[in-house]
Formats: structure tokens, C-alpha cells, sequence
């Protein structure tokens, strides 16, 4: 199938790659040349977040989450309870498999309950996080998809997770904030690669508002384009709201094909998954995609969905 721009069924060597992250193959060379300046990056961290923060850098969410665990000298019957905007019961096992290393785990606080761990999906925000201060527990929140999704209110969690590839253009790294003194991450990155992570974010924390504009207006425009084939937007976004991903589902649609339409959708070049646990999906909206990218991704989905009758 072609247009006047692209074809649908290249050859597998021509395919292109939209990626979740922004990052691309090009910001190896781009990133690797950027200059070292005046680091000033604990002071913009601290501008975003408020002052009494201790700030360390990881090698990924995964890696923060383990140091913030690290910190809570849990115990292996322990039970950290996640919590979810969405209260679907799918959560995903970056954070499942890192706390079952430490403990249990469960979806509604208890007696049993040593931690609450707020994950706030896909740029969407836990509402009800000023309730959870009867139960005096310690309380992680983890802003990995969500990295420029903040209320008015003052930041409640005594932990605070961040994975830099979900929102840069990067290909790795992360950081954990806290009121503590925090521990030394398990995977201690050596002076190079914490050298090479600070100056990078350090160049682009100062782009954070135009890269989450340009996801707020590609996400209405997918929103847009999907609306024409009966599908819309699984969450809805508030202005300090920044969307990681285009979740989109179809209400009157009983069984989307959504295994079919993963694989196919990841051979055309296209990252995407399902929101596991509902008839939910999601493909990229990051801040490098233009509007013939947007057009050609919809463009897959709508060859994938009439040829396979997938809803």
C-alpha cells in the first residue's frame, strides 16, 4: 500500500522506527557532542521540586526503585501496596519483579501494609495521594512514564522515581529523589557514565516545556485522526498532565485483536503494547513525531485493522 510519502509494506531493511522514548540512532552522536558546561543540574532539580530533596543519579527506574526499597530496610514478609490511577489490576513488572526482591506486594493498603507505592501511569496522575496521609506510611512515587505531570498541590511522596529514557532522548539512566540520605544505587554507575548522564540532562532540562507541549499536541491530533475510526482516548489529560504514550480503546468493541495488532504493529515498525487487563492499547507520542509520522502510524493501524478484521 502506498501514498505519496511512504508505502506501507517496505522492504524489512527500510522500515522505520518510532520508538516510546524519543530516543533515535542520531542522538548518539548528538548527545555524545554536547559540550560541558557549568552543571547545574541539582539546582534545576531542586527549582522543580522544592528545596530538602538529596538527589542521586541511576542507571534506570529500576535501579531508583532499588535504592528507594534499599532505604526502607524492608523485610521479606513486608507488603508495599501499589496504587494506580486507573486501578487496573495490571502493573507493570519493572516495578512488580524490582519489589519482589525486597517483599510482597499487593493492591489495596492493610494491616500488613510497610509502604504505599504510587505509580503514575502513563502521565496521568494519582488523584487521591493527600487521603493516604491517615495511614503514616512511607509513600514512593514513581514518575517514571509522568516525568512532566505535576498538580498544584506540594509533592507528598518520600520518594520520588524517574526513568530519563521515557521522556529524553536518551538510552539510559535515572534518578531517585529523597528527604533522606540515600544509599548507594546496587548498579553504582562509574564516574564516566554518571559524568556523561548529568551533562546530558543537564543540556536538555532546559527544552522540559517545549518537549512536553509537542506531546500534548500529539496526542490530540492522534486523538484526532483515531476518532475517525471509532477509537479515543483511554485517559484524559489535564493541562500539567504530559501524556508518555497514545492510549486509545473503542468502547463498542468487545475483542480488539490486540496480540494481532501488537505484532503487526511492532513489524511495521511501530512500538506499541497493550494495557494488559482491558481492551486498552498504546503507541508513541513523543515529542519528535511530526504530523506525517502521526499520519503514517494511523495509517498502520487502519491497514492492520480492516485487513485482519481485528474489530
Amino acid at each position: 500500500m502506498k501514498n505519496e510519502k511512504y508505502i506501507l509494506n517496505p522492504d524489512f531493511f527500510m522500515i522505520p522506527s518510532y520508538r516510546i522514548s524519543p530516543f533515535s540512532t542520531r542522538d548518539i552522536k548528538f548527545n555524545a557532542d554536547i559540550p560541558k558546561s557549568k552543571d547545574e543540574l541539582d539546582t534545576k532539580i531542586l527549582e522543580k521540586h522544592g528545596v530538602g530533596w538529596n538527589f542521586l543519579m541511576t542507571s534506570g527506574g529500576r535501579s531508583a526503585i532499588n535504592v528507594a526499597l534499599t532505604d526502607l530496610a524492608l523485610e521479606h514478609d513486608d507488603i508495599i501496596t501499589i496504587l494506580t490511577p486507573s486501578n487496573n489490576n495490571y502493573v507493570s513488572g519493572c516495578v512488580t519483579k524490582e519489589i519482589e526482591t525486597f517483599c510482597k506486594w499487593n493492591r489495596v493498603v492493610n494491616k500488613e501494609t510497610k509502604a504505599i507505592f504510587i505509580v503514575h501511569e502513563f502521565g496521568k496522575l494519582y488523584e487521591n495521594i493527600d487521603e493516604l496521609s491517615v495511614y503514616n506510611l512511607p509513600i514512593i512515587e514513581d514518575y517514571a512514564h509522568s516525568f512532566d505531570s505535576y498538580d498544584k498541590r506540594t509533592v507528598k511522596g518520600d520518594y520520588l522515581i524517574y526513568s530519563l529514557p521515557k521522556f529524553f532522548p536518551i538510552q539510559y539512566g535515572g534518578f531517585v529523589l529523597s528527604k533522606n540520605k540515600l544509599p548507594k544505587a546496587h548498579d553504582i554507575l562509574n564516574e564516566n557514565s554518571n559524568q556523561y548522564l548529568r551533562t546530558v540532562l543537564n543540556y536538555y532540562w532546559d527544552y522540559i516545556g517545549e518537549f512536553s507541549s509537542l506531546r500534548k499536541r500529539n496526542f490530540k491530533r492522534l486523538a484526532e485522526l483515531f476518532s475517525n475510526v471509532g477509537f479515543f482516548p483511554r485517559f484524559n489529560y489535564s493541562e500539567n498532565e504530559t501524556p508518555s504514550v497514545f492510549m486509545f480503546k473503542n468502547n463498542e468493541c468487545e475483542e480488539l485483536k490486540l496480540d494481532l495488532l501488537k505484532n503487526e504493529m511492532q513489524a511495521m515498525g511501530i512500538e506499541s503494547s497493550i494495557f494488559y487487563g482491558e481492551q486498552s492499547f498504546f503507541i508513541p507520542v513523543n515529542h519528535t513525531l511530526d504530523y506525517v509520522d502521526m499520519q503514517y502510524i494511523y495509517d498502520v493501524f487502519v491497514n492492520i485493522k480492516v485487513n485482519n478484521e481485528a474489530c
